[in-house]
């Protein structure tokens, strides 16, 4: 067993919020809010599709497929900007589209 190396913070609320008000589209906005509300790895990001996103009345649930299997994530924050990047996304009638387009 091995000595694990000295552990990075992660970044706060505010530093969240400074890139997110950084962000200059719907896209990147969205990313950043499902990447810090889902603590998702950048990898199961980028595996998502248009279809992992399942809208429900006040929040909505993503399907990640990751390194430790399949598992469903309820979002709340992340749904408003979900829904505004779908809006303009350039293939969302594909459900097979990568959400990150």
């Amino acid at each position: 067993m091995g000595i694990a190396g000295p552990r990075h913070a992660l970044i706060g609320e505010d530093e969240f919020r400074a890139m997110v008000e950084a962000a200059d589209n719907p896209r990147d906005r969205a990313m950043l809010h499902v990447l810090f509300e889902g603590a998702l790895r950048p990898g199961e990001l980028l595996s998502m599709k248009t279809s992992s996103v399942e809208f429900k009345r006040d929040y909505c649930l993503i399907t990640v497929n990751g390194k430790t299997g399949i598992k469903r994530i309820l979002l709340v924050a992340s749904t408003q900007p979900l829904l505004d990047w779908l809006r303009v996304h350039p293939h969302r009638d594909d459900p097979e589209a990568p959400l990150r387009c």
